[in-house]
């Protein structure tokens, strides 16, 4: 059990952390300005990051028109340790390398096809370790000085309902005989480093929240739209997760007692309505009926491979067929969000993933509907856009959790890859 004292000191440690990847550099003055912690406090634990190399100082800035010290610029020895950032899945795996300042320096994706067939925990778990390993591997080839004993902790997202505490897989619809099975803690003991393991959709909004319009923001609602459908919830600025790990469960709302059967089981949920193997199944079916439209040059006339990523690409060219299923999608997605928006009341709703690259075809009738089905009379109006929609934040977003996790910990394994270092010195 930690002490209040040892425990204060370990989250204003991460306060500062966090502060300095996403401002640097700054000053020890800056710091105190931004966290509105006290300068003696942000003295003193930068004194100890500067001691174990996790901070350089670096650069003065001009003094100020009252006089007094120049400031020192402080940043953050990015290439000091790096994380593994890693998505699984059912269609591909993706991984990379993630260095202290939150930067991807190598990433690799590989088809879960590749593998052969996923049908038990260990095979799973196997082919992701050995996957893992590749993924280091190729960084040191393809950039010098990330070797394995510079990697420090691992970040997992995986779809479903997962226990973050345990790295346990409890409900997911894709993975059903991953359910129960502790991924998490099995990976963290095959490879002795710390794993941390979130569902991928949040985990990807925290990629977004940190370096996407939202990072001010403390309110945040940010939606995932994809094969599935996601939300992460921030609630005063910090990830809300709920008692089991489903809070930003948004796409198992029932939107339609009388649709499709779910993967999860239910009828009509949001995701068998608007999730991106929804609207791929209604496009095709609309193929095969003879429906013209540009998607068949797309797919090359093959109607087994057409992705979300085409249809998107369609409905951004004007093709009717493309911009009919995602309004379809954008509609049901809105109502939906539209009882998020009620029951959290954000600042703001960011809409990411595969989707969204149709941009205003998928954006406009999310809005109409929400402004038709939230009360509006007298209240501000909750802000609702499109995120950057950068393809890395599957991989960044793990590994921000696996960042603040191991910041976070009174004897991180950061910490242990620092003293290995300095050792080899």
């Amino acid at each position: 059990m930690l002490g209040g004292a040892k425990l204060s000191r370990m989250v204003n440690r991460s306060i500062i952390l966090e502060c300095l990847r996403t401002n640097q550099p700054v000053s020890r003055a800056d710091i105190s300005r931004i966290t509105g912690l006290t300068p003696g406090t942000v003295s003193n634990i930068v004194s100890m990051l500067i001691e174990e190399g996790i901070v350089v100082e670096k650069g003065v800035g001009k003094a100020s028109s009252k006089g007094g010290k120049r400031p020192i610029y402080l940043y953050l020895n990015s290439d000091v340790c790096y994380v593994v950032g890693l998505e699984i899945r059912s269609d591909y795996v993706q991984g990379g390398i993630v260095d202290l300042g939150g930067n991807i320096v190598a990433a690799y994706k590989k088809p879960t096809s590749d593998f052969g067939v996923w049908a038990s925990p260990e095979r799973v778990i196997s082919d992701i370790l050995r996957f893992i390993d590749e993924v280091i591997y190729r960084a040191g080839t393809d950039r010098a000085g990330i070797e394995r004993t510079k990697i420090a902790a691992i970040g997992l997202g995986v779809h479903g309902v997962v226990d973050t505490q345990t790295g346990r897989l409890l409900f997911s619809p894709h993975f059903p005989f991953l359910e129960g099975a502790d991924v998490g803690s099995i990976i963290s003991r095959k490879l002795g480093l710390p794993v941390v393991m979130e569902n991928d959709a949040r985990a990807e909004s925290l990629a977004e929240k940190m370096s996407g319009p939202a990072q001010r923001v403390d309110n945040v609602l940010i939606i995932h739209v994809d094969a599935g459908i996601g939300c992460g919830v921030f609630l005063n600025g910090e990830l809300y997760r709920g008692m089991n790990g489903m809070a930003g469960e948004i796409g198992h709302i029932i939107v339609d007692q009388d649709g499709p059967r779910c993967v999860c089981g239910n009828y009509g949920c949001l995701e068998a309505m608007a999730g991106g193997r929804a609207i791929v199944r209604r496009v095709v079916s609309e193929l095969e009926r003879g429906t013209s439209s540009r998607m068949r040059d797309l797919c090359n006339g093959n109607l087994d491979i057409v992705t979300i990523n085409m249809v998107a690409q369609a409905a951004l060219d004007g093709d009717e067929l493309a911009c009919r299923a995602i309004n379809h999608a954008g509609r049901y997605i809105g109502l939906a969000l539209a009882t998020f928006i009620t029951l959290f009341d954000p600042e703001l709703v960011i809409v990411q993933g595969e989707m969204a690259q149709a941009r205003e075809v998928l954006l406009d009738p999310i809005i109409e509907m929400v402004d038709r089905s939230v009360p509006r009379r007298g209240v501000r109006r909750t802000r609702i856009m499109l995120g950057e929609n950068r393809g890395n934040y599957a991989i960044l977003g793990p590994a921000l959790l696996a960042l603040r996790n191991e910041h976070e910990q009174p004897e991180s394994a950061i910490a242990s890859r620092l003293a290995q270092a300095r050792f080899a010195l």
